[in-house]
């Protein structure tokens, strides 16, 4: 079952995507608490915050490798790929680069 159907699902069901968010699964919950917040579900900065102060290390060393996995990389492997692009038509480049980010 995907991240998608998860979220779909916890929101068929009643008040269940704020204990799964908070879960121990760190990795998962900020994989679904992102995904969540994107669909206007969940409120990135109290969730966020709760987190930080609840849970300390554990929940920002998840939240710092879910950025660098979608965030990061995917910027390098696109820069990466598309060296030539930027140095022969940068407005492409930018263009693409943008999409990346939203």
């Amino acid at each position: 079952m995907n991240l998608s159907r998860v979220l779909d699902i916890t929101q068929e069901v009643r008040a269940s995507l704020i204990p799964i968010v908070y879960c121990e699964d760190y990795k998962f919950a900020v994989s679904l608490g992102i995904l969540a917040g994107k669909r206007d579900f969940l409120h990135y900065d109290m969730w966020i915050k709760s987190r930080f102060k609840d849970v300390g290390s554990p929940f920002i060393d998840a939240l710092l490798k879910w950025i660098e996995d979608n965030v990061v990389a995917p910027v390098q492997d696109f820069n990466r790929r598309n060296a030539s692009l930027a140095e022969s038509n940068s407005d492409a480049y930018e263009t693409q680069k943008t999409a990346i980010l939203e």
